[in-house]
């Protein structure tokens, strides 16, 4: 059974755990060694400048890995709160979060969508996928099952949550909610680049 379909956002880190690995890392460590060295040998000035260092190293990995929070709330906040599905035949107003691959939904110009669908019927459609590739020009979209594929591969017959129709009209099927869109994805991304050292991610 598929869960609700919203993106997870990572448990809040704490201060003194991103604190204690971003000291850990092997670039800080040395210039720890550095700094205790100097100062063992008298050099004052430079075992400061070393500390300084490795304190601003630290401060900068905290305060970017808190941002990856922030960062998986505003892509949540970029989905639509309802959205336009038929059940059993009834075009209904259902909440996102109740959405599960297999529901048919229904979008038009000026709708975000609400998961990853695959278009079974549209007229002029045009959509805007920057949240997913940066491109800036709306891409137009039809119903063909022909594989083609747009800029950062992307298939021309279907549709990506957090996207935006900006012409058109279209019918489709949901065939992925929450963590399994492509959008998904990037939320999982963000909640794993603080990984590593210096991770980022692409």
């Amino acid at each position: 059974m598929a869960g609700a379909n919203l993106l997870e956002a990572p448990a809040p880190p704490s201060v003194i755990r991103l604190s204690i690995e971003a000291v850990g890392t092997s670039t800080n460590l040395a210039m720890l060694s550095a700094a205790l060295l100097t100062w063992a040998l008298r050099k004052w000035e430079d075992s400061l400048l070393f500390a300084a260092v490795v304190l601003l190293s630290c401060v900068a990995s905290v305060v970017g890995q808190l941002g990856l929070d922030e960062a998986s709330d505003a892509l949540n906040e970029g989905l639509p709160a309802v959205v336009q599905c038929r059940r059993d035949g009834v075009l209904t107003e259902l909440p996102t979060a109740e959405l599960v691959p297999g529901d048919v939904i229904e979008v038009s110009r000026g709708d975000t969508l609400p998961a990853d669908v695959r278009i079974v019927e549209c007229a002029d459609l045009h959509v805007l996928e920057a949240s997913l590739i940066g491109e800036a020009a709306p891409v137009r979209k039809h119903c063909l099952a022909d594989h083609a594929m747009v800029s950062g591969g992307l298939a021309h017959c279907m549709l990506y949550a957090s996207t935006c129709v900006t012409e058109g009209q279209a019918v489709g099927l949901v065939t992925a909610t929450g963590m399994s869109t492509k959008i998904g994805k990037v939320a999982q991304g963000l909640s794993k680049a603080g990984g590593g050292e210096g991770g980022v991610f692409g």
